[in-house]
């Protein structure tokens, strides 16, 4: 009998081709209904822009990446681009070209002499050989020339991989995206495959990689880029990120929060960005992308979009957004240079069952948009059945609250396409449904939502403010994007416009305009209600199981639930928790000589788990969020909150009860009322702390020793780099420990590459 393994040594069943194929697959870039369907819905002129947008869809999607602004190290490290790796990737191309041609050469050498060879010797062999059998000539002669097709075949394949080789050569160099602000946008055409693959290129790729695990830069699409600038943020805001995974557009909402702090000379932005996502696995990558930038102003929650329930302040008034991204889930085929089993895969049946979802997600974003708020609507697809005609509900559904507004001159650098106010509408076998036929069609459900406006409605909406950008325009991928204001309050009782101006379809919307009432009485009410209540009117809805599940009154699947990381642990306030009470923060004010306008008392959070070690500092608007939440009873399954600033522990050789890691030191360091625990070391001795566990105090200069020595007790200090590659106003700030005749940095392994990689093994770069 055979012992069944298990664990880490148990053998995964492989999957079958057809669920995993073969990397070495060709992709086979056609595709009949998706060529049909643009050619014919209406998004583009096939005259003049067809070849150009269908040839650009074939080619491979340049990688992009964006820094971020708000880091000390960006400055220098957008200089190390420029003066260090872009002349050693030109040096890296001229020499694999050159390389490639030798090879070519000495290949057509070597096959010339090869065959002058080989017709030596069949001559040689026919006159020793002139009794063989005719039979055996015949099997020869046929092995030749497999041989030699096999041959063939090879170098074509060869000759193909480095046509390929050197076509990616030809944009590697890394370049400035012109319309991202501060020249903090870049892209390249060398593939992530052939960064890796050539040796030429692997510093530079260890590079990219050092600098995105540590939040200098993130990786993110060109075109994605373009929907997080037009919202405008500002950094004492209330902002929703509806569908946030995988999190770089919200990592932008960060930066840009942030950036706009720093343009008003304000530490600490007062504003919050909540990001939300309804998958538990999408939500861990997300966390992962906003622990880097070791923020305080962002909150994860885990919800449907469309079912975020309400929260209310002390006074009872709904808390609403005024910036709200609505990046809703798509079909996706605007990624189709990027996803290429697309080619293989899309069908026009996608538009049609993601649209009603499409609507809800930007209803609801609608319902909780602040009065004179801007909500920007995006997808990443050409379909007008995911684009228009969503943005065509929404503004038929407001009765005038909501409008279109122009942004053209916010970003004049970027070229798209206007919106369109008509579109052929297909069914899943790609044939034509007029908007009288569709109470006949099985695969509608009595939408009529799909369909252009009337012609009344087209002069009021002004669908041509959308924005549609086209591969071809600036070599990226697809993007849709619509910005919305919010001119005044929704008003429910306009909403029934069913029944008045579709007279065609009288009986077949009725249901349709009910589930809408529905929704909307949920959302704007002054009275509280329960969040169940938007669950049982979407009770279709494909992730109602997973919220029915964390249902609180069920005590029964709690008991069965294993504890991970993103249960529904809630988070209490320092200083009224019962474990941690307002006398140790106050005394952590004390201690560190904290400035009282950071309101500590009221912005230091715990999380309700096992030992209370980690305190986490929040935004006034991230604290109001979560207060609100609490007082509803966990409204809000907050997975993540804040940057962590403080780790309670007990120190042998200290008296502080607590200690800051270098994200908190960051935050701390400008709200300090003295510099008593402030040490100022150059770039040797900090490349010292970082290469061994400790330096004494007998090897800094004669300045930092007296510094040193002048603290009077041990523990945590602030380890300030001063270097002219580091600017003055945005100060590198990491943590270390002072002992009796020794300092000790605090860093992670990854923290202490990226500082090895840009003060140790690239050379110094002049301005």
């Amino acid at each position: 009998f055979k012992i069944s393994k298990m664990g880490r040594g148990r053998k995964r069943k492989r999957r079958s081709n057809q669920q995993r194929p073969s990397k070495k697959q060709k992709v086979i870039f056609e595709n009949e209904k998706y060529e049909f369907y643009y050619k014919n819905v209406g998004i583009i002129d096939i005259e003049e822009n067809w070849d150009e947008f269908f040839t650009s869809l074939k080619q491979v999607l340049p990688t992009s990446f964006k820094f971020n602004v708000n880091h000390p190290l960006t400055p220098y490290c957008m200089r190390i681009l420029e003066k260090h790796f872009v002349p050693l990737l030109e040096e890296a191309r001229e020499s694999f070209i050159k390389q490639q041609q030798d090879e070519a050469k000495a290949e057509a050498e070597a096959e010339k002499n090869n065959g002058n060879k080989e017709s030596s010797n069949m001559e040689v062999d026919d006159k020793e050989n002139n009794c063989g059998s005719e039979a055996k000539e015949m099997d020869v002669d046929n092995d030749i020339n497999e041989n030699k097709n096999e041959e063939k075949e090879k170098k074509e394949k060869s000759d193909e991989e480095k046509l390929l080789m050197l076509q990616s050569l030809e944009g590697y160099t890394p370049t400035k995206l012109k319309w991202y602000p501060e020249d903090c946008g870049w892209w390249y055409t060398v593939s992530r495959r052939d960064l890796k693959k050539n040796k030429q290129f692997k510093d530079f790729f260890n590079f990219l990689v050092s600098l995105h695990d540590n939040g200098v830069l993130t990786r993110q699409e060109t075109v994605s880029m373009i929907p997080p600038l037009y919202l405008d943020i500002r950094h004492d805001q209330k902002v929703l990120d509806l569908c946030s995974a995988p999190g770089s557009k919200t990592t932008q909402l960060i930066e840009l929060m942030h950036n706009d702090a720093y343009k008003n000379n304000i530490s600490v932005p007062s504003g919050v960005i909540v990001a939300n996502e309804i998958d538990d696995k999408r939500c861990q990558i997300l966390s992962n992308h906003i622990y880097r930038l070791d923020s305080p102003c962002c909150v994860v929650i885990n919800h449907a979009a469309q079912e975020i329930p309400n929260l209310y302040d002390s006074d009872k008034k709904q808390i609403k957004f005024d910036r709200i991204l609505a990046d809703v889930p798509c079909s996706g085929d605007g990624t189709i240079r990027k996803n290429q089993e697309l080619w293989g895969n899309w069908g026009p049946g996608g538009a049609l069952g993601l649209h009603p979802l499409q609507v809800m997600i930007a209803w609801r974003g609608a319902q909780l948009l602040e009065v004179n708020g801007r909500m920007v609507y995006s997808t990443c697809s050409f379909n007008p059945i995911e684009d228009e005609a969503v943005v065509a509900e929404i503004l038929r559904r407001s009765n005038g609250a909501l409008k279109l507004i122009d942004v053209s001159q916010e970003n004049p650098d970027l070229t798209y396409s206007k919106g369109i106010s008509n579109w052929v509408v297909f069914d899943k076998d790609n044939k034509v449904i007029n908007k009288e036929d569709i109470s006949e069609h099985r695969y509608f459900k009595n939408r009529t939502t799909y369909f252009p406006p009337s012609e009344e409605e087209k002069q009021s909406m002004n669908l041509h403010y959308c924005m549609r950008f086209l591969p071809f325009y600036q070599n990226t991928g697809g993007f849709f994007v619509a910005v919305l204001e919010k001119v005044k309050k929704l008003d429910y009782k306009s909403l029934q416009y069913n029944k008045k101006k579709d007279n065609s379809d009288n009986d077949n919307t009725t249901q349709e305009s009910s589930n809408d009432n529905n929704e909307n009485n949920t959302s704007e009410t002054v009275e509280k209600e329960s969040s169940s209540s938007d669950h049982k009117n979407n009770k279709n809805s494909s992730d109602n199981t997973q919220n029915n599940n964390n249902n609180s009154n069920d005590q029964n699947t709690k008991k069965k639930q294993k504890p991970d990381y993103f249960n529904e642990y809630e988070f209490s306030f320092c200083n009224t928790d019962e474990d941690v009470g307002s006398d140790v923060v106050l005394k952590l004010i004390d201690d560190y000589s904290i400035k009282k306008d950071m309101n500590f008392e009221n912005n230091l959070i715990v999380r309700n788990i096992g030992i209370k070690k980690k305190m986490i500092y929040v935004t006034d608007k991230s604290a109001q969020i979560i207060q609100a939440s609490l007082d509803a009873g966990s409204c809000y399954k907050i997975v993540i909150a804040g940057v962590k600033l403080f780790y309670g522990k007990k120190f042998l050789t200290s008296e502080f009860s607590h200690r800051f890691p270098t994200c908190g030191s960051k935050l701390l360091f400008p709200c300090l009322e003295s510099d008593e625990r402030v040490v100022e070391i150059d770039v040797e001795h900090f490349l010292k702390l970082i290469n061994t566990n400790h330096v004494y105090f007998d090897d800094f200069p004669e300045s930092v020793q007296e510094k040193l020595k002048s603290i009077e007790k041990n523990g945590p200090i602030f380890l300030n780099l001063i270097d002219d590659r580091i600017p003055k106003d945005k100060p590198l700030i990491s943590a270390g420990w002072r002992c009796d005749n020794n300092v000790q940095i605090l860093l992670s392994n990854m923290l202490k590459r990226l500082f090895r990689a840009v003060f140790e093994t690239i050379p110094y770069i002049s301005e």
